[in-house]
């Protein structure tokens, strides 16, 4: 229903080749004919719900919002500086759905969980995607919250008013015949597999919306047999030749690191929402972990992690070579499952003693961000951390570091 269709059909042809020109090479990145044709089809619901906005203002909004969420954080200023080019003096704020947003934000504060803004716009555009897309990939590295968007819209959902459901499996853990079924040899019988038993299921069920989660590595050999499921067939073949149709209640999710395995093919098909680390970040989970302990303690805990935190996971990132990576965010779940064990075990030492906060929060670091370091960084982050806080032990010999010590628990010195 668009008039200035052919303007509008330029802008758009230039808009998607200057993204594969200057853009970064992703693997999860297509510009080909299916993105186009969920990005029309989005134009065309905004275009019902709001006729009487101009269209060039509307369809600026759509190719921004249904992009966005595949794109990694580095491509982001980038894109949005083409869109400024080619839609010139227009400024649209990104559509929230109120009722989703009301809903997520009660979410949140039932799960502890910190409202970030970039975060919450991860989920939104995952609300948005489910609309338009019956396939759908959640990308990004380790603990960057994609478990926690899908569970979080789910519930939001949910509240919203239809039941939604998420059945989750690795078919990374099981080989293709277990994951979809085999047939014996001898006796013809078929064998219905862990993905295809979840499928049928989830096609009988009609009170509630069923979202089958592949939690894994995306690996060539069990991908390509989705094909027919991602298109607008969506369809599961079996291997003896039954094929199950897939209902308007269902959606199939998946939850990879990265798309390096899997074809063109198979990215084309599927809505991608690409979820970077420093979408959620290492602080909210400090926060969310600190609004669960007592009033005091959190509040000298957030002053002793505001003075060392930060600036030892920079020295660790810059100036030592761990001998295995590993996410922030990670290091930042090891530090506090840590400190929550320690300040149960020195719970009465807590009590009449401030200055231990320091010291545990010292130990802690030491053997969660600092314990993948080599013995020659250990001396040099030994060193780094005497200048950080006097709360240090004192050297008993040649060569002692911080990781020959321990808190004493019955008098809290080292």
């Amino acid at each position: 229903g668009y008039q200035q269709n052919e303007a509008l059909s330029k802008k758009f042809n230039v808009l998607y080749g200057l993204c594969e020109q200057q853009l970064s090479k992703q693997p999860h990145y297509d510009f080909g004919l299916r993105n186009i044709l969920s990005v029309l089809r989005s134009a065309g619901a905004s275009k019902r719900q709001a006729p009487d906005r101009s269209e060039t203002f509307l369809m600026m909004r759509t190719l921004r919002d249904m992009n966005m969420s595949k794109l990694v954080a580095e491509d982001v200023p980038v894109f949005l500086a083409l869109i400024d080019d080619l839609f010139p003096g227009i400024a649209a704020d990104r559509t929230n759905p109120q009722d989703i947003m009301h809903s997520l934000n009660k979410i949140c504060q039932e799960r502890g969980f910190i409202q970030q803004p970039s975060w919450l716009s991860k989920c939104v555009q995952l609300y948005e995607t489910c609309k338009v897309r019956h396939g759908i990939m959640v990308v990004g590295p380790a603990g960057a919250g994609k478990s926690s968007i899908m569970e979080s819209v789910a519930m939001a959902l949910t509240m919203s008013g239809t039941k939604h459901v998420l059945w989750r499996m690795n078919p990374k853990a099981i080989t293709a015949s277990q994951m979809f079924g085999r047939m014996d040899a001898s006796t013809g019988d078929w064998t219905d597999g862990i993905f295809a038993v979840l499928w049928r299921r989830a096609t009988k069920t009609r009170n509630q919306n069923t979202w089958i989660v592949l939690d894994g590595p995306i690996d060539a050999i069990w991908i390509e047999n989705l094909n027919t499921v991602l298109d607008d067939n969506k369809v599961l073949t079996l291997a003896n030749g039954d094929r199950i149709q897939m209902t308007a209640q269902m959606k199939i999710l998946f939850e990879p690191e990265h798309l390096a395995n899997a074809s063109p093919a198979t990215v084309s098909r599927a809505g991608i929402i690409y979820v970077s680390n420093v979408d959620l970040g290492w602080k909210p989970v400090v926060d969310a972990w600190l609004s669960t302990r007592t009033a005091n303690e959190s509040s000298l805990l957030k002053t002793v992690l505001d003075k060392l935190l930060e600036r030892t996971l920079e020295f660790c990132r810059d100036c030592t070579t761990p001998i295995m990576s590993l996410e922030v965010v990670c290091q930042i779940e090891t530090l506090l499952r840590l400190l929550s064990v320690t300040l149960a075990s020195l719970n009465s030492l807590i009590a009449r003693d401030c200055v231990i906060f320091e010291r545990i929060a010292v130990f802690c670091m030491t053997w969660s961000i600092a314990g993948r370091l080599t013995d020659v960084d250990r001396l040099v982050f030994d060193t780094f951390m005497r200048t950080l806080t006097p709360e240090l032990p004192e050297k008993a010999g040649n060569g002692n570091t911080i990781y020959d010590f321990c808190i004493d628990a019955s008098t809290g010195a080292w």
